[in-house]
Parts: C-alpha cells; sequence; structure tokens
C-alpha cells in the first residue's frame, strides 16, 4: 500500500522534489550504512564517567545532554532522529565533492545478412 501511494505520489503526480532526501540515501547506500555503522560502534564502545562516578556510553550521554529536558521514549527519538539527519548531511556532502560517471548511451548496430 506505501508502495502505491509513493509511486501514484512520485510518478504519476510528479512530486520528486519533497522525497529528494531518498535520493542521496540511494546513491550513496553503501557509504551511509558503513559510516552509520561505524558510528554506532564508535558511540557504544567509548565509556565517560558522569559526575556521580556512573560510566555512560556516548550515546546514552549525547541523549542526556542534547536532549535530557525531554522524557526518556521522546529523547531516544530525537536523537534517532539527529542521526538520520547527520547521515544525511554526510550524503549531501558525499554527492557534492563526487562526480558521477555516466554510461554512454549507444545505439544497437543491426546485423546486415
Amino acid at each position: 500500500m506505501t508502495f502505491a501511494i509513493l509511486y501514484w505520489f512520485v510518478d504519476v503526480k510528479g512530486y520528486r522534489r519533497l522525497l529528494s532526501p531518498f535520493e542521496y540515501f540511494g546513491r550513496h547506500a553503501l557509504v551511509i550504512y558503513v559510516l552509520h555503522i561505524i558510528g554506532l560502534k564508535l558511540q557504544f564502545a567509548y565509556k565517560i564517567e558522569l559526575v556521580s562516578g556512573q560510566l555512560v556510553n556516548l550515546k546514552t550521554y549525547l541523549t542526556m545532554v542534547l536532549f535530557g529536558w525531554a522524557p526518556e521514549n521522546l529523547a531516544s527519538l530525537l536523537y534517532a532522529i539527529s542521526y538520520v539527519v547527520l547521515c544525511f548531511a554526510v550524503a549531501l556532502g558525499i554527492d557534492a565533492w563526487t562526480v558521477f560517471v555516466k554510461q554512454k548511451k549507444t545505439t544497437k548496430a543491426t546485423p546486415s545478412f
């Protein structure tokens, strides 16, 4: 159902600009995926000691510092959204500095008998 709605919205109606972030994620999917995984592993590996003496990982610390004003569930959601926005910024940067090689269209030669 979702695919049908997106197909109608993008291909039939022509609203491509609204969904352009997905295009950037699609162009650089492997790079974004690898950077995402490396970033998460580093966040869980790096430990920070709080004033109370408690050790927390970097992800928890960033969630507390950036979104400590929000309830725990909302803070987690806001952290996840901000991480996706960060990955999108990386995709935009890669897109700005990458040269895409396009395949030259060739005409098929018809064999003459």
